[in-house]
């Protein structure tokens, strides 16, 4: 989902904030509220393939996590040189018959001292699609890959949890499998609607609940999890405007 490297990140640059990705998702927020006001997590299914470990997890509202996120918290160091780390995902037009639910995921960043604002868009297919075999265990896990030059940097991820925090604002808590191409490493990224990430009290109840499920390499990733930095720079911009080049992650000759 979000498989980037500090070699790569001088030299994917977009053009510009400015765009429009389509009119926003309805959803009867008070009712997704009232369902899943409480950090549910569970173990990603690479994890627990046969689904034995027990949670009550929800699978996602369809729609609920499309929009622009905010990557506040995460076990990835590359992600600790990036400022101002957003994405946003909204529904691969047309769709494939043969893969249905594909998404977009545009990720952007800045750069300490750098304005210029880069990106990396890929495409997140759910893995019930390319595998029907699969249970609904497997609900909310992702295939992402990044297009043209970086197309062999995929991974995959799963949703672990998402909800609304005590101040009523989105978040979402997702594994990252490693990257084989580099060699980064597997992740945990809590992502929130806000630059300042989940209330302290939710944020509190993720790390316990991460840390409830007693997996060795969950416990390991989630005592590495660091906030990342938002500093304002995009304040008052709009979602990004992806042109071709954008879209093929085309690099500089």
């Amino acid at each position: 989902m979000h498989a980037m490297f500090s070699t790569l990140l001088a030299a994917i640059a977009a053009s510009n904030f400015v765009a429009v990705l389509g009119s926003p998702i309805t959803t009867d927020v008070s009712i997704i509220a009232r369902s899943n006001s409480g950090a549910k997590l569970r173990l990603p299914p690479f994890l627990d393939a046969e689904g034995h470990h027990e949670s009550s997890y929800k699978s996602l509202p369809e729609g609920w996590a499309y929009g622009n996120w905010k990557e506040t918290y995460s076990s990835q160091p590359a992600y600790l040189e990036l400022q101002n780390y957003e994405f946003d995902s909204y529904p691969l037009v047309p769709q494939s018959e043969e893969l249905p639910g594909q998404n977009v995921d545009l990720l952007s960043w800045t750069l300490e001292n750098d304005t210029t604002l880069y990106t990396q868009y890929g495409i997140d297919t759910p893995k019930r699609s390319s595998d029907k075999s699969l249970g609904p265990n497997w609900d909310d896990v992702f295939d992402y890959v990044p297009t043209g030059d970086l197309s062999d940097q995929s991974n995959s991820y799963a949703y672990l949890a998402w909800g609304y925090d005590t101040d009523g604002v989105e978040y979402t808590v997702i594994y990252e499998t490693a990257i084989a191409a580099t060699g980064s490493p597997a992740c945990i990224d809590i992502e929130s609607r806000s630059t300042t990430g989940p209330s302290k009290e939710t944020y509190d109840e993720i790390v316990a609940g991460l840390f409830a499920l007693d997996n060795e390499e969950i416990t390991e990733l989630t005592r590495e999890l660091e906030p990342l930095v938002h500093n304002g720079a995009r304040d008052g911009f709009g979602p990004v405007e992806c042109d071709e080049a954008c879209r093929n992650n085309t690099l500089p000759e």
